[in-house]
């Protein structure tokens, strides 16, 4: 259901950032209203006020009883209780702006010893630059791995160990004995299209892509999925930015 359109004094219809800006005084406003000082402050001005208009309306049905110095005491009496509740309303505007300054304060420093100290630039650089050194040094081993395997397998092919194309899928220990060859010591080599039985396991050719994948995985498992969190969180920053 749309909300119907708020206009100023004039009647002229208020833009958005006016609407918003009329009903954030209203919330503190209200806010205001509702804290007990001001609260008794206005019940003490309403009992004034009704004390007062009570008097007058004697004196116009022609009440003689009511003198002047009746009137004149609850006439200062009611713009007492006015003032003391202008004075209340003040008060609480106040200390409502001072706490509200001093939080803004807080969340200024906050963010300072995040961003800057906690989080800062340097800190998420030299991080950034470990995980970089890292995951290059893991994927120059992958790399002299696989040329390694590469070398043994075809070493070995030359030497007449039984080859066999896995496509894919690798053996049991008990499916190599029945077709690998024996190395000088008995032991069972088998040769496979990109992998090599050795040494009991086989030792498969690893794709970088697929172990790039693997350890940002791994990485935000220990994360505890804050990967996919980021990834969420930027998906809705897009979308707003749209």
């Amino acid at each position: 259901m749309t909300a119907p359109l708020r206009t100023d004094d004039a009647g002229r219809i208020l833009t958005r950032e006016q609407r918003r800006a009329l009903e954030a005084q209203e919330r503190e406003q209200a806010a205001i209203d509702a804290d007990p000082a001001v609260a008794q402050a206005r019940q003490d001005n309403d009992q004034a006020q009704a004390a007062l208009a009570e008097l007058e309306q004697r004196i116009i049905s022609g009440d003689t009883k009511v003198t002047a110095t009746q009137t004149g005491k609850a006439r200062e009496d009611a713009r007492h209780a006015e003032l003391r509740l202008e004075a209340a309303r003040k008060k609480v505007a106040d200390e409502r702006e001072t706490r509200r300054q001093q939080e803004r304060a807080d969340s200024e420093q906050r963010a300072h010893r995040a961003l800057t100290d906690t989080y800062g630039d340097g800190t998420l650089t030299e991080l950034r630059d470990a995980a970089v050194t890292a995951l290059a040094t893991y994927l120059t081993a992958v790399s002299g791995y696989n040329a390694a395997l590469d070398t043994a397998r075809r070493d070995l092919q030359r030497h007449d160990f039984p080859s066999e194309a896995m496509n894919g899928i690798f053996r049991h220990a008990g499916d190599v004995n029945d077709v690998a060859g024996r190395g000088h010591d008995g032991e069972t080599i088998l040769v496979g299209n990109d992998a090599l039985w050795l040494g009991g396991h086989w030792h498969a050719r690893k794709n970088p892509r697929r172990l790039y994948d693997q350890l940002i995985a791994h990485a935000d498992r220990q994360a505890g999925g804050q990967v996919a969190q980021l990834v969420e969180a930027e998906n809705i920053a897009e979308n707003i930015r749209r």
